[in-house]
């Protein structure tokens, strides 16, 4: 997570998911801007008073990203071309 800039898109194309039948897939992983992080820690504030729960520090580092998994083939174009 540190060595992506606010913005920046990672792309893995080789993952396997799944407990038994291994699937391959591509994972892309988008970090956060400033202004996106602060409306989701706000928007995670309201969650935790509404719900009585309290949120780990590990779960509040990784709300900074954004996690797709695809098994749209790299061939097709990147992530950015098609979002």
């Amino acid at each position: 997570m540190e060595r992506l800039q606010p913005g920046e898109t990672l792309e893995i194309p080789d993952v396997y998911i799944g407990r038994y039948e291994k699937l391959p897939a591509r994972l892309v992983v988008y970090r956060l801007t400033e202004t996106q992080i602060k409306k989701r820690d706000k928007d995670q504030e309201i969650r935790e008073k509404k719900k009585g729960i309290t949120y780990s520090e590990r779960s509040k580092k990784l709300s900074a990203l954004n996690f797709y998994i695809t098994n749209i083939p790299t061939e097709l174009g990147t992530w950015d071309t098609l979002a």
